[in-house]
This record gives C-alpha cells, sequence and structure tokens, in this order.
C-alpha cells in the first residue's frame, strides 16, 4: 500500500476512533443494551459519510456489525472497531470469515 493510502488509512481511522469515543461517553445515558445499538447507528452512519465523499455504495448494518463483531472481546475493542470502520469507510477488502 503506497504511503499517501496509508497515511490516508491513518487519518480515517482517528476520525473513525473519535466518533466512537463520542458515542462511548454518551454509554451512561443509555438505558439496556441501547447504547450497543447507538453506537453501530453512529458508525454506520461515520463510515457511509465516507464512503459517499469517494464515491463508494452504502454499507448495511449487517456488514458494519460483521465487522464489530471482528474486534469484540479484545481488551482493546475501541481501537480495533475503527480501524474495520476505517478501512470500511475507505473500501477495502473485508476482513470478515
Amino acid at each position: 500500500m503506497p504511503d499517501t493510502k496509508i497515511s490516508d488509512l491513518r487519518t480515517m481511522h482517528a476520525h473513525m476512533r473519535a466518533c466512537l469515543a463520542r458515542e462511548h461517553a454518551k454509554r451512561s445515558t443509555y438505558p439496556g443494551v441501547t447504547w450497543i445499538e447507538a453506537e453501530q447507528a453512529a458508525m454506520l452512519h461515520a463510515v457511509n459519510l465516507e464512503r459517499t465523499r469517494h464515491r463508494l455504495p452504502h454499507v448495511t448494518l449487517a456488514e458494519l456489525q460483521r465487522c464489530e463483531q471482528l474486534a469484540v472481546g479484545h481488551v482493546d475493542y475501541a481501537t480495533k472497531f475503527a480501524r474495520y470502520c476505517a478501512e470500511l469507510a475507505r473500501g477495502l477488502p473485508d476482513r470478515g470469515p
């Protein structure tokens, strides 16, 4: 991957991490497990906004959830989920099983 693409991906990862962090800060305001749905919705919006900017088709909630499942259970869940969202936003190949 050329340096410009790596740099672009790092910038996108930082942006996705900031989006996720904003949603994490709101967790206490959501009852029960709805915070998961709120975070997924926010990340789906962020990913699809970037995909629109790059003239890529939108991804579905199921595609985003598949990326999130790859991060679940890791100590660095937020970092991994944000990285996978950045890759999804840029149209990189799916990491799914």
